[in-house]
């Protein structure tokens, strides 16, 4: 069923080249409300996922998801796709924008970008989440912020992160299917869930490369 949905949105361009997409500034000055379309369907996705439930708790405690562009200064790096910060998660509108361009060249009508990012997304912000969790936890425990300072953790968020993509792939939703593959969106988190899977020595190999100069607690 989902795989003859997600056929029936490209039909009007089957067999024919992609069109030119837009750069992501002028995408997001084209789809202002982008960012808080994504964000209302993010929220509605977690809360429809069981497994997940810890971290719906946690968002919902939070004021929202906030999207912005990159910006020297601001600890938000070009190819920084979502951070956690004290209470806020932060999600990339450059690459939120590159990633709804893209699925509109592939012929996607807009009213369901908003919601096949948010399915791509979901495990990336999972991920920051758990840091949130973890540092909630920590400083309940030590009686000060400890924000995402150990390898530990990171292995932790990416635990979460792979699981929540192993999860997304067995309802098979529209966003995952191939004729929506977008390497901006997808390839992150499909790399660390080969990781996990691939066993804990390669997992751990993979959180050390993407997270170097961070210590081991065990060090």
């Amino acid at each position: 069923m989902t795989l003859c949905l997600a056929a029936a949105w490209l039909l009007p361009w089957a067999g024919a080249a992609e069109p030119a997409r837009l750069d992501p500034v002028a995408y997001a000055a084209l789809r202002a409300d982008l960012g808080p379309k994504f964000s209302a369907a993010w929220r509605r996705l977690l809360r429809g996922q069981p497994e997940l439930k810890e971290h719906y708790r946690f968002i919902q405690s939070r004021e929202r998801v906030e999207l912005r562009f990159p910006a020297p200064g601001q600890g938000f790096r070009e190819n920084t796709i979502a951070t956690y910060d004290e209470g806020l998660v932060r999600v990339n509108r450059r690459w939120l924008a590159a990633g709804g361009a893209a699925l509109e060249a592939k012929g996607v009508p807009y009213e369901k970008v908003p919601e096949l990012m948010a399915w791509k997304a979901l495990p990336i912000l999972v991920h920051e989440v758990r840091h949130g969790i973890t540092a909630d936890e920590m400083r309940a425990e030590l009686g000060r912020l400890c924000d995402n300072f150990i390898i530990e953790e990171e292995a932790v968020a990416y635990r979460d992160e792979a699981e929540a993509l192993r999860s997304l792939l067995a309802r098979r939703p529209p966003a995952f299917h191939d004729a929506l593959y977008v390497p901006e969106a997808d390839d992150v988190t499909a790399h660390v869930l080969r990781d996990w899977n691939a066993g804990p020595e390669a997992f751990m190999a993979g959180v050390r490369a993407r997270n170097e100069g961070k210590l081991s607690a065990l060090d």
